[in-house]
């Protein structure tokens, strides 16, 4: 019995393949740190934020539900401290652009 032989210039290993399917879907990437983001929302932003919640997540803006316009008057005014504080999370500079809307 002969073993076959292949031909090891096209065949690689499954991180790189991984990594290249990764590169190069961008919503592969926003979808994995949407996980993130939700996994650990209440750990970075505190427990006062357990009322709203990160939905989407594309090109760098995310897209955050919140219940009332109470909620959107205060989320606005911290915007910049919330995209910082989840940036500084994330280990860089993901999230570009935060908007929200009431549910």
């Amino acid at each position: 019995m002969t073993r076959k032989r292949y031909n090891t210039s096209i065949v690689k290993p499954a991180h790189s393949i991984i990594s290249e399917v990764m590169g190069s879907n961008q919503w592969i990437k926003d979808g994995m740190t949407l996980g993130a983001i939700l996994n650990h929302w209440e750990e970075v932003l505190g427990s006062n934020y357990r009322s709203i919640k990160p939905v989407e997540l594309r090109d760098g803006r995310l897209l955050v539900q919140v219940p009332d316009s109470v909620w959107l008057n205060d989320v606005q005014y911290h915007k910049d401290w919330i995209v910082s504080k989840l940036n500084e999370f994330l280990g860089a500079e993901i999230i570009k652009e935060i908007r929200f809307y009431i549910k």
